[in-house]
């Protein structure tokens, strides 16, 4: 049973880009519980009624409310995507007493001190955590932040991104 808490851009919004839906199958994480059968997604939180009636309207999710608290399906919740500001994070993890893995947008906290409090919470409690960083596993990312991007130009100085279909 999975709850999706914020229903904005990263929740569902990006889908409608027709640029950036065009390259990626799965945009958002509404798309991605939709279509994965793993997830039983049943809940959504946002504070914006619009976005509340577009989880009813246009994905029949049986179970919206503007805050965790007040969420009727509390105790059913093993899965959580935490697509909202740092800063409401942890009322999630409070009130889901029944919560396996949470899966979080980057930057998991305000500080760092938060961020530990978070990640000493989720380990106590034996929750699972994954924070959203795109292309994690690509094996070519992970031979440069093991020492090849150093290996190809040296210390870097400063580094630029753009993402986009890729880096």
């Amino acid at each position: 049973k999975t709850l999706l808490a914020g229903f904005g851009q990263m929740g569902v919004g990006y889908a409608d880009d027709p640029l950036y839906s065009a390259h990626i199958s799965c945009p958002t994480h509404a798309y991605v519980l939709h279509n994965n059968s793993s997830f039983d997604w049943i809940a959504v939180v946002d504070s914006s009624e619009m976005a509340r009636q577009q989880a009813v309207t246009g994905w029949s999710i049986p179970y919206v409310a503007s805050d965790v608290q007040s969420l009727e399906c509390l105790a059913e919740i093993e899965v959580a995507v935490l697509a909202t500001p740092p800063s409401v994070r942890m009322e999630f993890i409070k009130n889901l007493p029944r919560l396996k893995a949470v899966f979080v947008e980057k930057p998991i906290a305000d500080d760092l001190p938060a961020t530990r409090e978070f990640l000493k919470v989720c380990t106590e409690r034996g929750i699972l955590v994954q924070v959203n960083i795109t292309r994690r596993s690509d094996h070519v990312l992970q031979e440069l932040a093991m020492g090849g991007l150093n290996r190809l130009i040296g210390l870097p100085r400063a580094i630029f991104g753009v993402y986009g279909n890729g880096l």
